[in-house]
């Protein structure tokens, strides 16, 4: 019988070498996946950029790091060890394997078309994003007019592999014992800093301006959310605002630490990163700063009345840009305080008492 008409497989291979907010959007169909193939040995490639947490995803038997940078999963300087694996990967000889992600250009789409005829699977599925994937045995159409989210497409995968039954919300898993403490009975804000992509940064005196609102009116205790590369725009943060009543977080969580955090929060407040989708899949509220992202395909899977996007088109946007080819970061800068503040406001947070002078 031709393996693309099997009911079952032994061996899967599942690539997501995209992002951490991606990944986070696949959990849940992990799960799935791992509940429909009880028996099977699910190996999972993905980005060594969170490889720390992943090691211990109770949804695969094996996970193997790959080497990225900046969005790209094809470094030059790291071919031995993409041949290392692929070679690796080939001796397994998978019954099926299946590429998450969508395909990013024709170069991103021979290499990996190249990679799949090393591997050499039973049978492939994968994405065919804007016809540049027409290599795959079973394929989900993807192109940016179809107003999907990553996690639509996603799950359009695992009904390719005969599951129609997929999780709400992910079930995250947790190695560490302790957490980082936070004051209890008040609005506890998270505020999501950071991103790879310079053009995805909002202005440090807009989330002062927030800051101080959150702080005025629900006497919150707000939290700064990123990795020790958003260090430096922490400081300038702090340095529009009173230190009192913020907690600087940036590089001193893991991912583990974080979603536990997260979790905690009265809402997030989040330039579009992986605190956004961390935020949203743990059903917090959330607002997202979406800026130069396609605000359907990066849309989170949560909550739906727990979940505001705000953007403003200035006609140079959506674009995957990763340094603004105006300088100008026109997108970000041209959403406002204000704009949201009206969003915090459709939210549903409790007043604390107000705060006491000198407090």
């Amino acid at each position: 019988m031709d393996r693309q008409f099997k009911n079952t497989y032994n061996k899967m291979l599942i690539i997501l070498t995209a992002g951490l907010g991606d990944f986070i959007e696949a959990i849940r169909v992990l799960e799935s996946i791992r509940k429909k193939y009880l028996s099977a040995k699910i190996t999972l490639l993905v980005s060594d950029r969170f490889y720390s947490y992943v090691k211990n995803c109770p949804y695969c038997d094996e996970v193997i790091p790959w080497p990225v940078l900046k969005g790209s999963a094809f470094v030059a300087g790291r071919i031995p060890e993409y041949i290392k694996i692929a070679i690796y990967l080939r001796k397994q000889k998978f019954d099926v394997a299946i590429n998450f992600y969508e395909v990013g250009s024709g170069k991103g789409a021979f290499l990996l078309n190249l990679l799949f005829k090393i591997i050499s699977p039973g049978l492939s599925i994968g994405r065919n994003t804007n016809n540049l994937a027409n290599f795959f045995d079973k394929k989900v159409e993807d192109d940016y007019t179809m107003h999907k989210s990553q996690a639509d497409y996603y799950i359009e995968i695992a009904k390719l592999l005969g599951i129609d039954t997929i999780e709400k919300f992910p079930n995250f898993w947790f190695i560490k014992n302790g957490e980082i403490s936070i004051p209890e009975k008040r609005t506890v804000v998270g505020f999501g800093i950071g991103s790879d992509r310079k053009t995805r940064l909002w202005t440090e005196e807009y989330f002062a301006d927030v800051i101080k609102y959150v702080r005025d009116k629900y006497n919150a205790y707000s939290i700064l959310l990123g990795g020790k590369n958003d260090k430096e725009i922490a400081e300038k943060i702090l340095s529009f605002s009173s230190k009192e009543e913020i907690l600087d977080l940036t590089g001193k969580t893991d991912i583990e630490d974080l979603i536990k955090i997260i979790a905690k929060m009265t809402f997030v407040i989040s330039v579009n990163s992986a605190v956004m989708h961390i935020a949203a899949n743990s059903k917090i509220p959330t607002i997202g700063l979406i800026g130069p992202g396609e605000l359907d395909r990066d849309r989170p899977n949560g909550e739906e009345n727990k979940i505001f996007l705000v953007q403003k088109n200035v006609g140079c946007n959506p674009c995957n840009h990763y340094e603004c080819p105006l300088n100008n970061k026109r997108c970000m800068i041209e959403i406002k305080p204000d704009d949201v503040i009206q969003l915090i406001e459709k939210i549903k947070i409790p007043l604390n008492p107000p705060l006491i002078k000198g407090e």
